[in-house]
């Protein structure tokens, strides 16, 4: 009998997070309406 044996090594690269902050405002005018910014999707 001829027996094999398999192994798999999946090798990836080091992976490194990217991190993006998103700010917005809210801005308040002289009549005292309120204008406030949407975030990106």
């Amino acid at each position: 009998m001829i027996d094999t044996e398999a192994r798999q090594v999946f090798d990836l690269p080091p992976m490194a997070p990217e991190v993006i902050e998103h700010r917005v405002q809210r801005r308040r005018c002289r009549c005292g309406t309120l204008s406030v910014a949407s975030f990106p999707p």
